[in-house]
């Protein structure tokens, strides 16, 4: 059973029989109690035993639960068990609590598939099908709608599957206690990091909002990162997004019209483009960020400090 504690405005929905009324169950696991009060069994065997009432071939098949002169149990939304054909059943047959048609969907796309006309809103995802849905910001109208957003903070909290490959690594690297990466030196140096985040696949394009960078001394990132392979020519670096799966990014700092100016040490900026999705040549399961710096003075960059990134 799945308590759910977010408000999802397209969930548990019932199904209707032929004349508009709407069917629910009483079937446990062990069999399925049926309107006219006669109970089926199933062996290990598959077959049906005699029923409750000693008259046997009562059913027509264990599998569907339909019997001679009874209504058929459909649609078990509600019934607080979760059945062969459920992800989740969180005992109601309410739209706007946890469960979308008893499935818990992966994305917000799949969930508008479900329940098409579901408003943008905090909803419940479960994109690595682990069980255990959490909650994501679905915007439902921005080019169709169906984007997933996510923080930094899902990105090493269990939710979202991170990797970080230090290409050149850093004098000094790490991850602060909101999941936030970071890479600097001190006095001059060269470094590349590529930061791989996974999704389901299918993910074919995404946008910002409220992402913002934080740099560390004098950051410049005045290069057009080209390649995953490059991400710096002396003395400027880069910050760049795309597909892992390409040969280069299609989002870049310097391209989309960042700040070239040196940051501050400590300053925050937006990154330029907020809203604007970006579509993929091909696609993809992982999101990759890129950011990389070569010189002679204290230059670091959180390539994530704060804000979302919506995928679709």
């Amino acid at each position: 059973m799945l308590a759910c504690s977010h408000e999802n405005p397209a969930y548990d929905r019932p199904t209707e029989t032929g004349d508009g009324s709407t069917l629910g169950t009483t079937e446990e696991t062990a069999g399925a109690t049926v309107d006219a009060g006669t109970t089926t069994t199933t062996t290990a065997g598959g077959s049906d035993s005699d029923s409750a009432t000693g008259t046997s071939g009562a059913t027509t098949g264990a599998t569907t639960g339909e019997t001679t002169g009874t209504t058929a149990p459909a649609d078990p939304c509600g019934d607080m068990i979760v059945d062969a054909d459920e992800d989740c059943d969180d005992g109601n047959e309410i739209d706007d609590d946890g469960c979308v048609a008893c499935v818990i969907p992966s994305t917000c796309a799949e969930l508008l598939d479900l329940a098409p006309g579901s408003p943008s809103g905090v909803y419940l995802v479960d994109p690595a099908g682990s069980g255990e849905p959490w909650a994501v910001t679905c915007d439902m109208e921005l080019d169709g709608g169906g984007w997933t957003g996510f923080t930094v903070q899902d990105t090493c909290n269990g939710h979202l599957s991170s990797q970080i490959t230090g290409v050149k690594p850093a004098e000094s690297e790490g991850v602060d206690g909101e999941c936030r990466p970071y890479a600097e030196y001190a006095n001059g140096g060269d470094y590349h990091y590529n930061w791989d985040i996974s999704f389901p696949p299918g993910l074919h394009a995404f946008f910002v909002r409220g992402y913002e960078v934080q740099g560390l001394g004098d950051v410049e990132l005045k290069y057009v990162q080209t390649m995953w392979s490059k991400a710096s020519d002396f003395p400027n670096g880069a910050l760049s997004l795309g597909s892992a799966d390409a040969d280069g990014p299609i989002a870049n700092w310097a391209q989309d019209g960042g700040m070239l100016e040196s940051f501050t040490d400590g300053q925050i900026l937006p990154y330029p483009v907020q809203d604007v999705p970006f579509v993929l040549d091909q696609s993809t399961q992982t999101l990759r960020i890129s950011w990389g710096e070569i010189g002679i003075n204290n230059e670091g960059l959180y390539p994530w400090w704060a804000g979302q990134i919506f995928v679709r």
